[in-house]
């Protein structure tokens, strides 16, 4: 008992170290979850997931895939399709026919299977997925309008792949039959309908219930999740893998409405999400026997791995995307990521074990073709993710910052960043700041932070650092504390509030202070209208810190601008001292 304990508290402990390992080395998580997998699991025999788990295995793994198909529909919004939206399209359609059809020939003539086996591999590998792909972009920081579309693109087609899985096995076990015909309208119809059905229908229910406030807000996250596992649980019931339509279905409504709102449900479904895909990775490498991919380490299999990297997802991507707005860059990217995810590993498990009680040939391949593909590409796509996103200059870097308040200080401030090629966007209730902010060339948009309009205009994915200034305390600690879920908590800052709003704010620990002790907005006002100035200076050898701050005896030191651009925001937290190249930004009097 106390063995088995261990072992089943092992795979979140190691998950999440594995991400810690991550964070700390600069490597993708994915990589360090499956070596650990591998590591605990086949390599050294620490842990045995089937007997620590035994029957629960498969619900365990189909409700954590569920609530995370559930998190990344809450991502979704149907806003992000203007741009990108027939390629998405194309992708889960065309794009999934051309991945299908290859990945069949290819295991039919390489691993010389049986063709209805073959179909099913081609049909499970169409799967990408959002385990995979989200971490991917978390890590990389690309450019929204493609990582719209890999999101899109991932969390809509598992549940497709997934149901057309569930159909080819429906017709393999009922192959010589007279029924196939009707089997395969009524496994169409039943996942369409059980899962538009149950996820309109859970939506409906949550919304009701938060807008009518019928539960208290600690409760919000909790109610979320037990609905979020009955869509998944009744969809099945009417038809196997419409679960995972029904949570899709699901968060994208909620995602999408405006009645209600959902800020507390998304964090807690992100933290959630982190937690699940940690333990999932680990728990299906440990589940993998070496000798069943020890066999398949041949040319064979290398030239089956370069069809789907070289061949498959390049022809796919670009036949959905002639005609499209995205750039050839943008195109060559997402040619270069598809990796395989927990879906696909999930549903090959389960069709294996059944295809071969049922006494199909070729159906124990399943399962060690599915991850050496998994395997593959993760390894494949997370070393050559980062670097071609830089070279192809579609990486969100930190010299853009996004100003939330457009009065004379911030408009002078933001004037003299854009004039050092830092790019910033100021957003502003006040419709005379924001008609003078476009007077001087400042990007700008007006609105309250807080509005869906500003946050569906602004493109958060291109500023990496976000400043309260406004005149407002409670707007600033609000705006910082509602957005530090996306820049993350070290990248929000906000002016330092008045003394009788400190004691207050000071306990959220959401958004550091600006500059230095006493920079109020009032303070800095002040300063301009007395004949201050912004100013830049780069240091040399001959013009260091010690001289600039001689020179100029009252100066506030605002920003560091590195040689790469990359933008440091002093702050009360920390301070650092800027190096030979790079430029010190100064309000001097």
């Amino acid at each position: 008992m106390k063995q088995s304990l261990f072992a089943f508290a092992s795979f979140p402990v190691l998950g999440i170290a594995a991400q810690w390992l991550s964070w700390r080395f600069r490597l993708p998580s994915i990589l360090f979850l499956l070596l650990t997998g591998l590591l605990v699991g086949p390599v050294f025999n620490l842990v045995n997931p089937d007997e620590i788990l035994g029957n629960a295995m498969s619900p365990m793994i189909s409700l954590s895939v569920a609530i995370i198909l559930f998190e990344g529909g809450l991502s979704l919004k149907i806003s992000g399709l203007k741009y990108t939206g027939k390629v998405v399209r194309n992708l889960v359609t065309l794009g999934l026919l051309v991945t299908a059809t290859i990945t069949t020939l290819s295991t039919y003539y390489l691993f010389g299977l049986p063709l209805q086996i073959s179909i099913l591999v081609g049909v499970i590998l169409v799967v990408t997925g959002p385990t995979v792909i989200i971490p991917l972009l978390r890590q990389m920081k690309i450019k929204p309008s493609v990582a719209s579309v890999l999101r899109w693109e991932g969390i809509v087609i598992d549940p497709i792949g997934a149901s057309l899985a569930v159909l080819i096995f429906e017709i393999i076990i009922a192959q010589g039959t007279k029924d196939v015909f009707i089997l395969v309208i009524i496994t169409v119809l039943g996942t369409i309908l059980a899962g538009f059905v149950t996820g309109l229908l859970g939506a409906a229910i949550l919304i009701i219930i938060l807008k009518k406030r019928w539960i208290p807000e600690y409760l919000q996250e909790t109610i979320t999740l037990m609905i979020v596992i009955l869509v998944y649980s009744l969809s099945e019931i009417v038809q196997a893998e419409a679960g995972l339509l029904g949570v899709t279905i699901l968060g994208i409504v909620i995602a999408n409405q405006s009645i209600v709102t959902i800020k507390q449900i998304v964090t807690f479904k992100e933290n959630l999400t982190i937690l699940l895909l940690s333990s999932l990775f680990i728990l299906i490498a440990a589940r993998v026997q070496l000798d069943d991919l020890i066999q398949y380490f041949s040319l064979n299999t290398v030239i089956f791995i370069a069809i789907l990297l070289f061949v498959t997802r390049p022809l796919g991507i670009y036949l959905c995307t002639i005609g499209s707005p995205l750039k050839t860059s943008e195109k060559i990217f997402l040619s270069f990521l598809a990796p395989r995810g927990i879906v696909a590993a999930a549903v090959a498990s389960l069709f294996s074990i059944k295809l071969t009680q049922a006494g199909i040939p070729g159906a124990s391949e399943l399962i060690p073709i599915t991850f050496i593909v998994i395997l593959s590409t993760v390894v494949f796509y997370s070393f050559i993710g980062s670097p071609l996103a830089k070279y192809l200059n579609l990486v969100v870097d930190h010299k853009k910052i996004l100003f939330v308040g457009a009065q004379t200080w911030v408009r002078k401030l933001a004037k003299h960043l854009t004039m050092q090629k830092v790019d910033v966007i100021l957003v502003d209730s006040n419709r005379e700041n924001i008609l003078e902010s476009k007077d001087i060339g400042l990007k700008s948009i007006q609105g309250s932070i807080h509005s869906t309009k500003v946050f569906d205009e602004v493109e958060f994915g291109h500023y990496s650092q976000f400043i309260a200034a406004t005149n407002s305390d409670e707007i600033n600690v609000l705006s910082s504390l509602e957005y530090s879920d996306i820049f993350g908590s070290q990248y929000i800052f906000r002016i330092e509030p008045s003394d009788k709003f400190t004691v207050i704010t000071e306990n959220y620990h959401q958004g550091r202070f600006l500059f230095s002790k006493g920079s109020t907005s009032a303070y800095l006002s002040t300063r301009l209208i007395a004949g201050g100035k912004f100013i830049t200076e780069e240091i040399t050898e001959l013009t260091t810190l010690e001289t600039i701050v001689a020179k100029y005896k009252n100066c506030l030191r605002l920003f560091i601008i590195y040689p790469d651009s990359k933008v440091y925001v002093y702050n009360q937290s920390e301070t650092k001292e800027p190096e030979i190249g790079d430029r010190i930004v100064l309000l001097v009097s």
